[in-house]
């Protein structure tokens, strides 16, 4: 079961392109951020469907996938925050948001985290940069 759960968290990093569709939303503006954010929602749906009665990815219990995509967990809503646009909500995806609450309150995930206050200023700067200013 462990080496077939392996199997699967690598096949999701290389083939769920989640981070490059939720990058494009954030670095882009107007007609290019609209035509973007289909398919970042499309990705984020498909994680949604991995969810499907499990509290975590692999179960019960935090796994590989849930550590490799603990990034959802915590720059998703920084990116919203700074873009002022809410991709992920409880009406859409019920799921992953109870995942990103659960990883959140997951002691060996969010004690590595860098403080939420630094990460809004770089990536409000960062964004700013990449889109201009508002």
């Amino acid at each position: 079961m462990a080496l077939n759960f392996v199997a699967v968290g690598v096949h999701w990093i290389f083939t769920i392109p989640c981070l490059p569709a939720v990058w494009r939303v954030f670095t882009t503006q107007g007609k290019e951020r609209e035509e973007a954010i289909a398919p970042a929602l499309e990705c984020l749906k498909t994680l949604e469907e991995w969810l499907v009665g499990k509290k975590y990815f692999n179960g019960e219990t935090l796994g590989f996938a849930d550590i490799v995509l603990a990034w959802i967990a915590n720059l998703l809503g920084v990116f919203e925050e700074v873009m002022e646009l809410k991709m992920v909500t409880e009406e859409r995806f019920p799921l992953l948001c109870a995942w990103i609450e659960n990883v959140t309150n997951a002691p060996v995930i969010n004690t590595i985290w860098p403080p939420r206050d630094k990460l809004l200023a770089k990536y409000h700067a960062l964004h700013e940069a990449r889109v201009g200013p508002k």
